[in-house]
């Protein structure tokens, strides 16, 4: 670079070649970081705007799929490839159940204890023990029984007062006097019904054969009855002699419990023919001392299907039923799905009643709805207690008709609609309203 003085006075600064190029350079890098800088302010502003985004919808991903192009999940049945399908518990052998108290007033109970007749869940009555600031209220029945074979105990329990008011609740089956039994804690109990199953190897022994049970922690009176075992009789499961109950309330507390419908089960391999929500909602009930039939009490579930069958559109189906409680529907479940109850339903009345209903439950306005399609009244009929009915379903296409009986061969009409919503599922029973209901001899013809 040189300097030069030019004839108006001005100075002039010349530039070589070498500083021309360096110039140019410089200018060169001057543009780069601009554009970087550019670039740089152009990517935070779009993270900024991308984040904001995010926010306001709410979405994983600007780059979803469209909604046709995500992949439809394909739901099927598997469909009963068979003509004919009976079920009933005649094969059950009159000892696959064993009633073991009914908690009626013509049991010999002893000890302090009352009947209630407002809050039963079988029967005319159950019993009610209550204990007040600590002090434990006592019950027994002498009863002599096998309970060799029985590995499951069924057990209605209702808790009147709070919960935390119990210090304890136990059932024992022992000897005569009661210085050899089985006992088992009742805990976890909430305010209302309880409907237990106790599996007999959850029992524990106090001077009993162990038979596999777990030595539980004693009291001083079960360890003092331990220090004199000469004193004391072995006790095994075939020589039960007395059943009874414990409760014991926490200290300046009340604990009032109704007891009700204990019996023993030999196994729940009944179960394997049905689907239900909830096992709870299933039993084997001896109805008489040589009959043995299927129980659905509303407790936990409201339907049921039978395993083997799904998948069917046309068919015919029947069964014999016995509504056993007041006020409360009970009936059939067709082309349904137990885990959503979605299908249709045949409903007949409690025990007095003479109404009837054909509903269906599914999606309206994407929520689980139930319509009543058909309903009506029988007027000349009742639905009387122990007295068992038979109702029929012929399901064909769209169209399905419904039939009760009241001897098992002679049907009337009740009802019939023309309904496309489901056009396949499984069949089964439903009880609502708290209802029991007996079930037996299911017929399925296709």
């Amino acid at each position: 670079m040189k300097l030069h003085s030019s004839d108006d006075g001005f100075k002039k600064i010349s530039l070589d070649s070498n500083d021309k190029r360096n110039i140019l350079v410089e200018s060169e890098h001057n543009i780069v970081a601009n554009k970087n800088t550019i670039i740089s302010i152009v990517v935070i502003f779009a993270t900024i705007i991308v984040g904001v985004y995010f926010v306001i919808t709410k979405k994983d991903s600007l780059f979803s799929p469209k909604e046709d192009e995500i992949t439809p999940v394909s739901s099927v049945q598997l469909k009963f490839g068979g003509k004919n399908y009976k079920l009933n518990h005649s094969a059950y052998t009159k000892d696959t159940v064993i009633n073991i108290a009914s908690f009626e007033k013509n049991e010999n109970w002893q000890g302090q204890h009352d009947f209630d007749t407002d809050i039963v869940n079988e029967g005319e009555s159950s019993l009610l023990l209550e204990s007040r600031d600590n002090e434990k209220a006592e019950t027994y029945i002498e009863n002599k029984l096998n309970l060799s074979k029985y590995e499951i105990f069924k057990f209605a329990v209702y808790l009147k007062t709070d919960p935390s008011d119990v210090e304890s609740v136990r059932l024992y089956f022992g000897n005569k006097n009661k210085s050899s039994y089985y006992v088992y804690p009742i805990t976890n109990l909430a305010k209302g019904w309880n409907f237990l199953k106790i599996p007999k190897i959850k029992f524990s022994s106090v001077n009993a054969s162990k038979e596999s049970l777990v030595q539980p922690t004693l009291s001083e009176d079960e360890t003092a009855s331990n220090a004199n075992p000469l004193e004391v009789s072995s006790l095994n499961w075939d020589k039960v002699e007395r059943v009874g109950l414990e409760v014991t309330s926490r200290a300046n507390a009340t604990a009032t419990l109704n007891f009700d419908d204990l019996r023993g089960l030999t196994s729940e391999d009944y179960l394997d023919e049905w689907l239900t929500a909830n096992p709870l909602f299933l039993d084997l009930l001896k109805s008489s001392p040589d009959n043995i039939t299927l129980q659905a009490k509303n407790v936990g579930a409201a339907t049921a299907l039978l395993k083997k069958i799904g998948g069917v559109s046309n068919f015919t189906f029947k069964a014999k039923l016995v509504p056993m409680v007041v006020n409360a529907r009970s009936g059939f479940f067709i082309r349904g799905d137990y885990k959503t109850n979605y299908g249709y339903y045949f409903m007949i009345d409690g025990v007095g009643g003479n109404r009837w209903q054909i509903l269906k439950y599914g999606l309206v306005d994407d929520k689980g709805t139930q319509t009543i399609l058909k309903n009506g009244v029988i007027n000349n009929f009742a639905v009387e207690e122990s007295q068992p009915l038979w109702l029929k379903v012929e399901a064909r296409g769209d169209n399905m008709k419904f039939y009760i009986s009241t001897d098992g061969k002679s049907y009337t009409k009740l009802g019939e609609i023309n309904d496309s919503e489901f056009k396949q599922g499984g069949v089964g029973i439903a009880v609502y309203d708290s209802g029991v209901t007996l079930f037996d001899d299911f017929e399925f013809q296709q």
